[in-house]
């Protein structure tokens, strides 16, 4: 485990029933490969060392006596293992037989699970319930219970034999008093779409109990004679597949993966359920954790805040539209007063605009676009806002704010030449005064652009981008922001508004409060100066989903940007968020109101609370550790 990641892997071995000597063999081999895998956890289908279904031969001292054997021969090679191995066998315990889970690690037992409600077919077999809280075995007194729990650091790992009847009842159970590894060991035969059943109560229970779930049935080395059992396997982490074996193969599967337990905890850390629970009925064990991986088994989301589908495009925009209509409603269907630069953020705020309006069966025209070229304003932004509007049908006005803005120089003695913070937010706030002043002349409301990045980063002029009286992109991040045009474009549009977002999307972003060069192109590049967008909404996911530490929050960024930015790239630009996300606090301290679309806000309402004078401190030391 390195991280806040515990590398697990399910195995479906190439079996023959009842020979055990051969099963762990392709054991052993199935360990060794996750081994050197540098995975904790390895778990093995039910009764994987005599194969489930050897019927009646299980009352064979024969085939128990040679089980046992090949458990031996199965400790033996784990000696010089870190690995955690699940592994299924019968055993036979005070003259009963039962179906067991060995837990074993570096040539020891740690702990054995039985089952003690086994299925209707097995108990012609083996017995129910269980007594007993240790046995001896091989000279060794060993921790026995239906409800053992094992502690490899930040993971609680606790088995469930697949078939029982109150499952989700007994994973519940388990995962209240710690457990959030769930091992699920079967012997399912396969039928038409029983597995996809399966595979939706993974997801399910996984999701619900905040938890993983790790699956794993017998395969094809079973006895066909009146079933086949498919060898399934699968790893699942909060709903989500992270990795699913191949069914129905001839040879031994292996599949490995890493689950996040810092989401985990963080998950859990806000959910009463889990704060509110007391420890009960598990028996609890530990066991050693590694601490040599060095890449992840999984993939993770470049643009974690970016959907998938067009349905869930398509949702957002939709919150988005009606959440501004609603608020339309209640104040008496106003006008809507907003800014356009060209920009990407005011863009798609004017394509919620005209939709809620077009929900409510009113005018266009009730939208007042207002352009306001400044200093920095460049003719491709500029032409694209005209145009834009334009091909919307909303009323439109061009106020510039040069001459406002050298007048206030005057008035506070400010040299014009001097392109520094009184420069900029001098421009944004006399486009935010007209603005509000506008709104006022034509009974509206100023629609807020700014989005959910430039609020992690406080890249907004306080009291001037900043305000506004209904925001609509404030949980939209830049990253999604773009693909949400994108798709705007492509689902909404016709073609001439089409071709224009295009442009609009591929233009530099910027806030144009800078001259431009010499050739009238953009010279201050936003993107230059804080750092990608990409890289701070993949840090502010994880940082506010997943309360990850800083090194495991560099890990992650590195994996996943490996091919785009070298460590020192990101190392930089992440000191850059942490310092950036601390200090800019006061202004997400009041945000104007807007409904939350995306995956995340930090609205002061209920959203995100923190203090706007806590010290980041802490944080910035762990990186400089690093």
């Amino acid at each position: 485990m390195k991280y806040g990641f515990l590398k697990v892997a399910a195995g479906v071995p190439a079996l023959k029933v009842a020979d055990c000597q051969y099963n762990a063999q392709q054991i052993i081999a199935l360990m060794q490969d996750a081994e050197s895998q540098t995975c904790d956890v390895l778990t093995l289908p039910q009764l994987c060392i005599s194969g489930s279904t050897c019927g009646d031969l299980f009352f064979q001292s024969s085939l128990l006596d040679d089980a046992g054997q090949a458990l031996c021969r199965i400790l033996e090679a784990s000696e010089e293992m870190s690995l955690l191995t699940f592994v299924g066998m019968p055993l036979l315990i005070g003259q009963k037989l039962y179906n067991c889970s060995i837990a074993i690690q570096q040539g020891k037992i740690l702990g054995i699970i039985p089952d003690a409600h086994p299925a209707q077919a097995q108990q012609r077999w083996f017995s129910q319930d269980f007594p007993y809280e240790e046995i001896e075995l091989f000279d060794e007194s060993i921790p026995c219970s239906p409800f053992l729990h094992i502690q490899m650091g930040e993971a609680g790992i606790a088995l469930i034999f697949q078939h029982e009847d109150s499952l989700m009842q007994r994973a519940e159970t388990l995962a209240l008093s710690g457990a959030n590894i769930l091992i699920h060991q079967a012997c399912q035969s396969d039928l038409q779409g029983k597995y996809q059943g399966i595979k939706r109560q993974m997801q399910s229970c996984s999701q619900t109990l905040l938890a993983a779930s790790v699956y794993v049935s017998a395969g094809m080395g079973e006895s066909s004679g009146d079933a086949l059992y498919g060898g399934h396997a699968l790893i699942v982490e909060e709903g989500e597949i992270l990795s699913e074996a191949p069914a129905f193969q001839i040879n031994s599967q292996l599949i490995v993966s890493d689950i996040n337990l810092s989401r985990l905890s963080a998950q859990r850390l806000r959910h009463s359920a889990f704060r509110q629970a007391s420890i009960t009925e598990s028996l609890a064990i530990s066991a050693e954790s590694r601490a040599d991986q060095e890449h992840l088994h999984r993939r993770l989301e470049k643009l974690p805040l970016v959907p998938k589908s067009a349905e869930e495009f398509e949702e957002i925009f939709n919150i988005q539209v009606c959440g501004l209509a609603r608020r339309m409603q209640h104040i008496g269907l106003p006008n809507l007063v907003i800014g356009i630069s060209g920009g990407l953020d005011s863009t798609l705020s004017l394509l919620v605009a005209v939709k809620a309006c077009d929900k409510l069966g009113l005018s266009r025209e009730k939208v007042l676009g207002i352009t306001m070229p400044g200093f920095g304003t460049s003719d491709r932004t500029y032409y694209n806002a005209l145009h834009l509007m334009k091909a919307l049908g909303i009323s439109t006005r061009e106020i510039s704010i040069k001459q406002a803005c050298e007048q206030h120089f005057s008035d506070i003695g400010h040299d014009a030449s001097q392109h520094n913070i009184v420069y900029e937010n001098a421009q944004a706030r006399e486009r935010t005064q007209i603005l509000m002043d506008v709104a006022n002349q034509v009974n509206g409301i100023v629609i807020g652009t700014g989005d959910l990045s430039e609020l992690a980063l406080g890249w907004a002029t306080y009291n001037g981008d900043h305000m506004s009286m209904y925001s609509t992109n404030a949980s939209i991040s830049k990253t999604l922001v773009r693909e949400l045009v994108a798709w705007i474009a492509r689902s909404e549009m016709p073609e001439d508004c089409a071709r224009l977002l295009v442009d609009i999307i591929d233009t530099p972003v910027s806030p144009e409060l800078l001259p431009t060069d010499q050739s009238g192109k953009i010279a201050q590049k936003t993107e230059d100066l804080v750092g990608p967008y990409e890289l701070h909404d993949f840090f502010l996911y994880h940082l506010l989903m997943d309360a990850c530490p800083m090194d495991q929050l560099f890990f992650m960024a590195q994996e996943s940007f490996r091919d785009n930015y070298d460590k020192a790239t990101i190392l930089h630009w992440l000191k850059t968020f942490v310092r950036r996300f601390f200090t800019q606090q006061f202004k997400r301290a009041c945000l104007p109101e807007g409904a939350q679309a995306g995956l995340l806000s930090l609205s002061p309402r209920g959203a995100w609370s923190m203090p706007s004078d806590a010290i980041y401190r802490a944080w910035m030391e762990a990186l400089e550790n690093l």
